[in-house]
């Protein structure tokens, strides 16, 4: 069943994988060959550079040796004595500075002197910086430095040339230092140091100045790099449409294998598939990975097993709750959905299976928290019934006996009696209300509230709000304002109003401490049948932040 089976775009997945292994080598290998020919031909660019500057001073050495050549075989050669061209004070001649007829001062011009000012001249013009050194000097300011001493050393080894690019003051040279040996006119002077002719004399070195060199190289590598990018770029697209063409013939198939089966495996329920054969055996030709995982098998173990050991079917139905059987005999509670379809003429099924596991466990654990709430609300409801008992069977003797007490009974009673009795009787009444509120919230709670509507006077309410609240207004010392329309006769449950406003009120008083609290009672609206009253309860306390 290619539709399900993966293993059959492995042959055309193969191929293209081989196709892009090819590709990538052959990438990698004309990218491998253009930086190869890239970097010899810098290399190449960069010894030509060097070799142009090591002429250079070639050319310079064999000039300076033949000046020098020239002035020895001369003897000397006499000059003008002039500010830049002074006695030469390591000169040990007898001779050393004549007159002329005329009375001009002459100074003789040996071959080093004569050499140090054409160097000191070739500086000022052409930054070519050139000396004369030995191992063994007459002019201390001749002796090497570690890069001459090196090169000094290697001469005494039939080395004849010494060269090293180097930075001087930020600037790059070319040092170069060529021997020059003692010939028969140099003995004249140094004989006494013990030279013999043929030997090593010293060294001339010349420092090549390499920005020109540098500037000229990096033109020319410049022009490589973008030619070998431009070749490499070429060699890339060439590639790149060879890649691309062999990539048309596979990629539409691959493509569409692959969606399928990122989707089949992707998906988190478990998808079996299963066929029916002349015996009604279900034998299971495809699942995905979800189905290996939850279930415990391996897919090989899967395929070619009957569908019925792994989950029970119902023949009838498309859409049913039932179980499903792991590897180790572990049932999973399952929500089925079936979907059944022609394949190679064979009557095929698909069966995705979802686990329930998570959803039948929170089903039970809310049908305990609701025995467990249903529970707790009968036990409270138990406890105010008993506790609102047991307060009020006190508590309505109390006001019997103050009734009494009020009714004379017990003797006469002044008037500042009178009154202080009559508000704690109207306080015990409101303690009573306060119990029955109780049992109210269990009322409203359950949706049994009772809402007792009669008709009364809005003064008389209020007037008990205030004989309630008194006590604490004249402790604080505030005043207690009531504006309201006397003789307001309204119909509704005079308690629970009452206890509306006793709470706004004593709410008012208990965070007020400078000022006045007011009572409010205007007429908001009405008509043929009924009018809406405001109660409006106002403060100069703190006030609520915002």
């Amino acid at each position: 069943m290619k539709i399900f089976d993966y293993r059959s775009d492995v042959t055309s997945e193969n191929k293209f994988k081989s196709y892009v292994l090819y590709s990538i080598l052959g990438l990698v290998g004309w990218t491998v060959i253009i930086a190869f020919s890239l970097f010899w031909n810098l290399n190449l660019v960069e010894e030509n550079i060097i070799e142009l500057a090591n002429k250079e001073a070639e050319a310079s050495y064999q000039k300076d040796l033949l000046y020098r050549r020239w002035n020895s075989n001369l003897g000397g050669v006499y000059a003008a004595i002039s500010e830049n061209n002074i006695p030469n004070p390591y000169l040990d001649f007898h001779e050393r500075e004549i007159s002329t007829p005329s009375g001009k001062k002459l100074t003789l011009i040996n071959p080093a002197y004569m050499i140090r000012q054409i160097y000191e001249l070739a500086n000022q013009k052409y930054g070519i910086i050139g000396r004369m050194t030995s191992l063994n000097p007459i002019r201390p300011k001749n002796a090497p430095d570690d890069f001459e001493r090196k090169g000094l050393e290697s001469f005494t080894k039939a080395e004849d040339e010494f060269k090293k690019i180097v930075k001087i003051d930020n600037i790059s040279y070319l040092r170069y230092l060529r021997p020059f040996m003692v010939e028969e006119a140099c003995l004249k002077c140094h004989a006494k140091q013990g030279y013999k002719l043929g030997d090593v004399r010293g060294g001339i070195t010349i420092n090549i100045p390499m920005d020109d060199y540098n500037k000229a190289s990096a033109s020319q590598k410049q022009t490589l790099w973008v030619g070998h990018i431009i070749i490499w770029f070429i060699g890339i697209l060439f590639i790149n449409q060879g890649f691309r063409s062999i990539r048309k013939n596979t990629d539409s198939l691959i493509r569409s294998e692959k969606r399928f089966r990122v989707l089949f495996n992707s998906i988190s329920d478990i998808i079996l598939v299963y066929q029916s054969n002349s015996n009604s055996a279900s034998k299971i030709i495809e699942v995905n990975k979800t189905a290996c995982n939850v279930l415990g098998y391996l897919k090989s173990e899967l395929l070619g097993k009957s569908a019925t050991d792994i989950i029970q079917i119902s023949p009838d139905k498309n859409h049913f709750e039932s179980t499903v059987f792991t590897k180790n005999g572990v049932s999973i509670p399952v929500e089925i959905n079936i979907q059944q379809f022609e394949f190679n003429n064979k009557l095929t099924t698909l069966a995705i299976a979802r686990d329930i596991s998570e959803r039948k466990k929170v089903e039970e654990a809310l049908k305990i928290s609701k025995e467990i709430a249903e529970a707790g609300n009968k036990a409270k409801s138990d406890f105010l019934a008993n506790m609102s008992h047991e307060l009020r069977t006190p508590l309505n003797s109390i006001i019997g006996f103050i009734g009494m007490i009020l009714m004379g009974m017990t003797g006469d009673l002044n008037t500042e009696q009178k009154k202080q009795l009559t508000l704690v009787k109207n306080s015990a009444h409101h303690l009573l209300n306060l119990i029955n509120d109780i049992l109210d919230i269990s009322k409203i709670e359950a949706g049994k509230i009772d809402i007792l509507k009669e008709e009364f006077l809005i003064d008389d309410v209020i007037q008990e709000v205030v004989d309630t609240v008194t006590p604490q207004v004249n402790k604080k010392g505030i005043d207690l304002l009531c504006e309201a329309k006397e003789k307001t006769i309204i119909f509704n449950d005079r308690r629970l109003m009452k206890q509306v406003l006793i709470n706004l009120v004593g709410n008012a008083v208990k965070f007020t401490s400078v000022g006045e609290v007011v009572i409010h009672v205007a007429l908001e609206g009405e008509n043929n049948t009924s009018a809406t009253m405001r109660f409006t309860v106002k403060d100069t306390g703190i006030g609520i932040p915002k």
